[in-house]
């Protein structure tokens, strides 16, 4: 994405709730990504489908819930002007929107968790890769439908950003080492937007994508970026 877009502006009720609300986790394992696993030894500027790179996306496979249709598939939404009207609006980012319908085939109120890495792989090469760079969880009730938006980090930063002609699939959940490690320095971090919180890139926003494009686009983090990743509020 070039520069010239910036201008655009209680965990002791767990148990009882567990009886009543299905928790879904979107991925294959919470467990530590493996050295040895696909991808996981790629380098800043040298990450598959990341930056320059053309190739697919990498990582570990990510698996959807049956028990949850996405309702007309995964849509792009245009990033300046994303609408609005949506039930839930999820995640962080500015450049890579998304939005999808999902409606609830249990009946059990149901959390789902989309874990931080999972990207959003663009079918063209003209558009921005996506990535969540936090866990993110949406709310559905039983039976419910919930067309839900979500912001993500761009991962290509000469490409551009998502617009309604744009098409998007869920992509892999990437385990490249210097992307897990700007997640694991995020992770005690205020990323995910709150209800009703409108996005801006001069705030943390900015200073994340920035982060994540010296990954993705350059030789990787250094010590004023690690500061200031330490610098954002805590959760």
């Amino acid at each position: 994405m070039r520069s010239k877009f910036f201008q655009f502006t209680p965990i002791p009720l767990m148990v009882l709730c567990l009886y009543c609300c299905l928790i879904i986790s979107c991925s294959k394992s919470d467990s530590p990504i493996k050295k040895d696993a696909p991808g996981a030894n790629q380098t800043a500027g040298h990450i598959s489908g990341m930056g320059a790179s053309h190739d697919a996306l990498i990582g570990d496979a990510f698996v959807f819930s049956n028990n949850v249709e996405i309702k007309g598939g995964i849509k792009a939404v245009d990033f300046i002007y994303p609408g609005s009207g949506y039930c839930q609006v999820v995640g962080s980012g500015a450049f890579v929107l998304v939005s999808m319908e999902f409606v609830n085939k249990t009946d059990k109120d149901t959390l789902l968790v989309f874990p931080a890495g999972l990207t959003f792989e663009s079918t063209s090469t003209e558009d921005q890769n996506g990535m969540l760079i936090q866990n993110t969880q949406v709310s559905l009730t039983k039976g419910g439908t919930c067309n839900t938006l979500f912001y993500a980090y761009c991962t290509n930063e000469h490409r551009s950003g998502s617009s309604i002609e744009s098409k998007y699939a869920f992509g892999p959940i990437c385990n490249a080492a210097p992307i897990r490690e700007l997640i694991d320095l995020l992770k005690n971090k205020k990323v995910n937007l709150d209800p009703g919180e409108a996005p801006s890139i001069l705030g943390p926003i900015g200073v994340i994508q920035d982060c994540l494009w010296k990954i993705t686009d350059g030789e990787g983090l250094s010590a004023d970026d690690k500061r200031a990743i330490q610098a954002l509020e805590d959760k």
